[in-house]
């Protein structure tokens, strides 16, 4: 009945004013309630990302044996944290930094 080309709706000439009027509302309609129901996925996901990130973190560095009384003191997980464009380049900056501590450079 209609079709859409860029945001502008074009009608066949067949259609009245009236059912153009009702096919854009009912398109709107339904895109708004698509909107809605994407927006409480994104506010759930959100929620649960939070969730973890709080609750299943375990400070993890430095690592030390086990049998020291003293308990690593950060939290490092660099492929959640860091975005995978910066990882490469995040650990061996890291790993340099290693080296510099281990040598005394």
């Amino acid at each position: 009945h209609f079709y859409k080309r860029g945001m502008a709706i074009v009608a066949d000439e067949k259609m009245t004013e009236e059912e153009v009027k009702t096919e854009a509302i009912s398109d709107l309609e339904w895109r708004v309630k698509a909107l809605e129901i994407k927006s409480k996925e994104m506010s759930k996901l959100e929620e649960e990302l939070k969730l973890f990130r709080h609750t299943q973190r375990e400070n993890n560095w430095p690592t030390l044996p086990e049998f020291l009384p003293i308990k690593p003191c950060f939290y490092q997980n660099i492929s959640m944290d860091i975005p995978a464009h910066g990882q490469k380049w995040v650990k061996r900056l890291y790993y340099i930094w290693i080296c510099i501590c281990e040598h005394g450079l």
